[in-house]
């Protein structure tokens, strides 16, 4: 097999990774009990359209304009699907 990396930096960045990804599915195992298994695995399941939004916002990426209208679209449905949650559930936040 594929020797493990003795590099300082991979492993220091590996074990950054590690931890990021513990601190995301705790995040994530709360929300499942904050507003509950649907809503939250459908959030859960966006952070594509999450990640491409701050790319576009944040680091000036180029993006197609069916591209710009599909991540609106989106967004506006994420609002549409988690407003009725948001209205009755104080904790719908951590989702």
């Amino acid at each position: 097999g594929q020797r493990l990396p003795r590099s300082r930096r991979a492993i220091f960045y590996g074990l950054l990774s590690g931890a990021f990804l513990g601190l995301d599915l705790a995040l994530w195992h709360e929300s499942i009990y904050a507003v509950g298994p649907g809503i939250s695995t459908l959030l859960n399941s966006l952070q594509i359209f999450f990640l491409a939004a701050i790319g576009f916002l944040y680091f000036n990426e180029r993006q197609s304009i069916l591209q710009l209208i599909s991540l609106f679209l989106a967004m506006l449905g994420v609002a549409m699907i988690g407003s009725p949650e948001f209205a009755q559930n104080t904790a719908a936040t951590w989702g």
